[in-house]
């Protein structure tokens, strides 16, 4: 967890949904990834201001054709992804656009070696994090002074 001065205490929680593989654009959200963060959202229903992050990771292969010619390199090819399943799962768990957010980090935190196949298929991926406001946080960072219970009888 980290905090800004000034800024809202806000936690993260991650690994909640298994990320969502892809192979391009075509690739569909799949029902198991839609019900996992649907699952972690209904856990976190008693927290406040609670924002569904949808964030894109690519490999490092070099892009080509069409996506080397409307991306142009591997971070915009990661929030253009985000940004697209953030959209559809906005529509699917029927959310309002303030509770939803996209990011992309491209090929900057890979999981496995790009250097295989099977790592680069593991590194082409969507992670969700879901963040919400902490007011254990806005806590006193004072001794607090405890009342002393009254022992009538």
């Amino acid at each position: 967890m980290r905090y800004r001065e000034g800024q809202t205490p806000r936690t993260r929680v991650r690994n909640l949904a298994a990320p969502l593989r892809y192979e391009d654009e075509n690739t569909p959200i799949s029902d198991a990834f839609t019900r996992q963060v649907r699952q972690a959202l209904d856990n976190l229903r008693d927290k406040r201001g609670v924002t569904v992050r949808i964030i894109g990771y690519t490999d490092d292969a070099p892009l080509t054709g069409l996506d080397e010619s409307t991306y142009g390199n591997h971070l915009s090819l990661s929030k253009a992804r985000a940004h697209r399943v953030a959209l559809e799962m906005q529509k699917i768990l029927g959310l309002p656009a303030s509770a939803i957010e996209s990011d992309g980090r491209g090929d900057s935190h890979p999981l496995a070696s790009n250097e295989t196949a099977q790592g680069r298929t593991l590194n082409r991926r969507i992670e969700v994090e879901l963040w919400y406001d902490d007011p254990l946080q806005e806590l006193s960072d004072e001794p607090q002074l405890c009342r002393t219970m009254s022992t009538k009888r």
